[in-house]
């Protein structure tokens, strides 16, 4: 029995017996006989462990592998199944359609059977009616050469019906035109009343007639709506007046300077033709200094809508001059422009020259005048109002000859410059009146003349310009009520325009004022609106077109169009749209004219331009746009 047992009858166990060395050796010879060495063993053991760590983590990689492979099929999966879902709806979706289609098909069918049904019974009846259409005409076979004659008779009469409606027509064509050219003469002649009723009423002639013990000064009015003179003012005068200038202003008279009596005048005179009295101006506060000094010979032109008097150059005290004045007619109040020269320099000191001023008041134009050694000029000068500046107008080669001429009337009218008449003198000393009227087109520099002897005696013979000239006259009772003496023969200096049109009082036979001749200038532009008129009423357009011919300069662009034929009269409007080169569209024109001129445009620019025209229903059309380039300046 184990436990607490004597120590000495056991041995301990931490103390073993020691073995010989003999037999130790033999026992581990034993050993390693039947087991090997335990050195070999374990790296066995530890290479088997590694071979098994590398295929368990094979294992495992192929396992993530297998892993992923399945969470993208799981995905594909799921998305092949929503396609599929959405497949499904769509292909059922589809196949209802097919369906409606299909029913919708089935009922056409069903209804074009119907129908072939009814027209089948319709074929038959005709058949039907045909058969005894047939079996009449069999009936009526010996009367057809009786009908085909009454046929070809009736046929006979309906031609010479035709032919006698077709020249009815005819003649209600040419009684249209002549009725259309009555309008239109109605229609200017109600222009040229509404000018009247406007203002233009007067035709005033102002200077000195013989008087007992000497001269008057005499101012006579011819009423334009009557067509009489009206009893002439009259009023003391210390010599005949010579060398004085005259516009109208509002219905007013203005008179500036001249000679009287060895004197030369620098008074600013207004006369009143409703009242046949002078108005009485308010006092100047200016000095003397701040008006235009007393001349003669000077170039006069009036703005109406600045309400402004321009004077310039003439024949003062101390010799010729060529400095520029405005008058502001609302405060009476000179003011001397500054003149700035460019590379021609400034206009020559002159007299009798004439000055013309364009419709806005922002350039004014000089030609012609006497210069100092007593030899006319033919110059055109150009003065810009906002830069102070004169500048010589170059004249084109192909230009017409204008011969130097002075005491002439001129005229502004939109880019083109009215001349008429004036005088010149020959190299003899003898001077010659001149009876030519001129055009002067100021942006190509080219002169034209229209007639040769506008007023000097007979017919106006047109020249070879494009402008158009006719005439009228106002016959000898336009004088009625005026006597001999106060009346006298103008020389060709003494005319005027009224806008485009050319007043002349021709002296009759016996020597005195008995006709007033109108004689019309139509100008390029004015022609174009008239050919695009006639083009339109002859010509059938079936479309809205802008037409291709183009008034075109550096800074303008004058188009023209057609609208259709059809519905014409039913048009209320065109609008006309621009589209620049930065793509900035604006509408640039509405109104009922066919033709518009676009102005203030930039050099050497195209500009995409198209038209819009409007019915009374609220119905447009729009035309093709078109590209159209400014001039290079």
């Amino acid at each position: 029995m184990s436990g607490k047992g004597s120590p000495g009858k056991k041995a301990s166990p931490g103390k073993k017996k020691k073995a010989s060395p003999e037999k130790k050796d033999g026992k581990k010879s034993k050993g390693s006989s039947k087991k090997g060495s335990p050195t070999g063993s374990k790296e066995e053991e530890k290479a088997r462990l590694q071979q098994l760590t590398a295929e368990l983590l094979l294992a495992q990689g192929k396992l993530a592998t297998l892993e992923a492979e399945q969470q993208a099929k799981t995905a594909e999966l799921k998305a092949v199944q929503t396609k599929q879902e959405t497949e499904s709806v769509t292909y059922s979706d589809v196949l209802k359609s097919q369906q409606r289609e299909q029913d919708t098909l089935h009922e056409t069918v069903r209804a074009l059977e119907h129908r072939l049904a009814v027209a089948q019974k319709q074929i038959a009846t005709l058949k039907s009616e045909l058969s005894i259409v047939h079996d009449a005409a069999a009936a009526e076979e010996d009367d057809c050469d009786a009908a085909f004659k009454r046929a070809l008779s009736s046929a006979r009469r309906k031609d010479n019906q035709i032919a006698e409606q077709e020249a009815e027509l005819a003649r209600l064509r040419e009684e249209l035109q002549q009725a259309q050219g009555d309008l239109r003469h109605a229609f200017e002649q109600i222009e040229t009343w509404k000018y009247r009723a406007s203002g233009g009423r007067w035709l005033l002639q102002y200077g000195t007639v013989p008087a007992a013990g000497g001269v008057s000064l005499c101012i006579s009015a011819l009423d334009l709506l009557s067509q009489r003179w009206q009893p002439p003012f009259q009023e003391p005068c210390n010599g005949e007046l010579t060398g004085h200038r005259v516009v109208a202003c509002k219905n007013r008279l203005v008179t500036f300077g001249g000679c009287c009596g060895g004197e030369l005048l620098g008074e600013l005179r207004v006369f009143s033709p409703e009242t046949m009295a002078w108005v009485q101006l308010p006092p100047s506060t200016a000095p003397a200094a701040a008006a235009p000094c007393p001349r003669m010979g000077h170039a006069m032109a009036y703005c109406d809508a600045i309400n402004t008097l321009f004077i310039f150059g003439g024949q003062g005290e101390d010799g010729l001059l060529n400095d520029l004045w405005q008058l502001r007619m609302d405060t009476f109040e000179w003011t001397q422009l500054e003149c700035l020269p460019s590379k021609e320099g400034l206009p020559l000191p002159c007299c009798n020259a004439a000055l013309g001023v364009s419709s806005d008041g922002g350039q004014l134009w000089l030609f012609g005048g006497c210069k100092e050694s007593g030899e006319c000029q033919s110059a055109v000068w150009g003065y810009e109002l906002y830069t102070h500046t004169w500048s010589l107008s170059p004249i084109a080669a192909d230009s017409a000859y204008v011969e130097p001429r002075e005491g002439h009337s001129i005229v502004c009218v939109r880019r083109w410059l009215l001349i008429a008449g004036g005088s010149c003198q020959h190299s003899s000393g003898e001077r010659k009146l001149l009876g030519d009227t001129l055009v002067f087109d100021t942006l190509v520099g080219a002169f034209d003349r229209l007639d040769l002897n506008c007023w000097a005696g007979g017919d106006i013979k047109n020249g070879s310009s494009k402008a158009v000239v006719s005439r009228s006259r106002t016959n000898s009772a336009a004088v009625a009520g005026a006597t001999a003496g106060q009346l006298q023969s103008l020389n060709p200096s003494n005319c005027v325009f009224q806008g485009s049109a050319l007043l002349l009082l021709k002296p009759n036979t016996a020597g005195m004022l008995g006709e007033l001749q109108t004689v019309h200038l139509q100008l390029p532009d004015e022609l174009v609106k008239r050919k695009v008129a006639k083009r339109a009423s002859l010509v059938v357009v079936e479309r809205l077109e802008l037409l291709d011919g183009a008034d075109i300069t550096p800074t303008s662009i004058q188009l023209a169009w057609l609208a259709p034929t059809k519905n014409a009269h039913r048009l209320t409007a065109y609008k006309l749209m621009v589209t620049a080169e930065d793509g900035a569209v604006r509408e640039v024109y509405e109104g009922q004219e066919r033709t518009f001129e676009l102005q203030r445009l930039t050099p050497d620019r195209e500009y995409i331009f198209s038209v819009k025209a409007i019915y009374d229903d609220a119905s447009f059309v729009w035309s093709d746009p078109k590209a159209f380039k400014t001039l290079v300046n």
